[in-house]
């Protein structure tokens, strides 16, 4: 390890790694650290939203399973979202980890495991008794990121989840599945099939645990036991999802991914946001005139996605299962189906 680089990436996780390719390419002196041994172990759902299929070619051949179709219940009513190819697909993401980080080594960015940054200064950073200087660093170490912290930046808006990795030998699952029901507001769970597990899982808004009798475990557990869905002897998992974006460039430092609060306040859709917002920053590091046009696509999408969050919760508050009602009921019609799809998965 040199005592001096370009660019510092803190997390090495897609976006992290997404940046670091496109820095490397550049000719930049990149470094890259990531506090687990390995690399791709945080604890995450793993769907990909496939917003443009040749964007993602080269994921789409490495995922665990493809949809053409998603499955929405609001509360017993199901409505079927389709399109002719697909919409979103599962992937692991120690796997999508691996396939990135094979590009980032062949430019020649120095990617380090197992290490923990102790301090953050102006140009510098602490690991252990070494002290290593960047002109440029990148925060991409997550939800609860000690860059963005370093910055003062507090974190208000922030999804909680709770999952199981369920085996696929101990039960079939075919479809991907959404359930929403307004009994448990700001609420929703989720069935992602992957190839040999299938990730059951659920999630509630930051908010929604304010209230004391808020108990989201019990919530889950029960909502698992009306489906019939066994996890005897499972581990119950957990990860946050933070959503508050602030800004993503702060002087000689930057936000992305989860660390910036770049993910869908609706969907708690990260992954792809998070590789997009690296590549942007990286091209913004080698030429400081780049506005970034693909973070103000992101956060368009946010601001729509978060905006029908609202109001729906809003309307479910004050009707119980009212928004939910309309959303259901205008799925009867294709060219509700055809606006939805776009709504949450278009990237234009």
């Amino acid at each position: 390890m040199k005592d001096k680089y370009d660019v510092i990436i803190i997390g090495a996780g897609p976006a992290g790694l997404s940046c670091a390719k496109v820095l490397a390419e550049g000719g930049k002196s990149v470094l890259v650290l990531e506090k687990n041994n390995k690399i791709g172990l945080k604890v995450c759902a793993g769907g990909l939203a496939v917003r443009a299929e040749e964007e993602n070619s080269q994921f789409l051949k490495n995922t665990d399973s493809a949809f053409c179709s998603i499955n929405f219940y609001f509360s017993k009513t199901c409505r079927k979202l389709t399109k002719n190819s697909p919409i979103i697909a599962t992937i692991s993401r120690e796997k999508l980890g691996e396939i990135i980080l094979e590009e980032v080594s062949k430019n020649g960015a120095e990617v380090k495991t197992g290490i923990e940054v102790k301090e953050i200064s102006k140009n510098s950073i602490t690991i252990n008794e070494q002290r290593v200087k960047f002109d440029y660093l990148i925060g991409a170490d997550g939800s609860n990121s000690m860059v963005r912290r370093s910055l003062g930046i507090k974190t208000r808006k922030m999804i909680t989840t709770l999952q199981y990795v369920i085996p696929q030998k101990n039960q079939k699952f075919r479809e991907m599945e959404y359930f929403f029901d307004s009994k448990t507001i700001n609420n929703y769970f989720w069935i992602f099939p992957h190839k040999d597990y299938t990730i059951v899982g659920g999630c509630y808004c930051s908010k929604t645990a304010l209230k004391k009798s808020f108990n989201f475990k019990n919530i889950f557990e029960k909502w698992l036991k009306d489906h019939q869905i066994e996890t005897d002897g499972l581990k119950l998992e957990s990860f946050p999802i933070n959503f508050d974006y602030q800004g993503y460039w702060f002087g000689n430092k930057f936000l992305i991914g989860d660390a910036g609060g770049l993910a869908s306040g609706l969907t708690g859709e990260g992954i792809h946001f998070a590789m997009v917002s690296g590549a942007e920053v990286a091209k913004k590091v080698i030429d400081s005139q780049y506005n970034c046009p693909e973070i103000s696509k992101i956060l368009k999408i946010k601001r729509k996605h978060e905006y029908l969050h609202r109001k729906v919760n809003l309307l479910n508050d004050i009707f119980p299962n009212f928004g939910f009602k309309i959303i259901s009921f205008s799925l009867k019609y294709k060219w509700f189906k055809k606006y939805l799809l776009n709504f949450l998965f278009s990237f234009k």
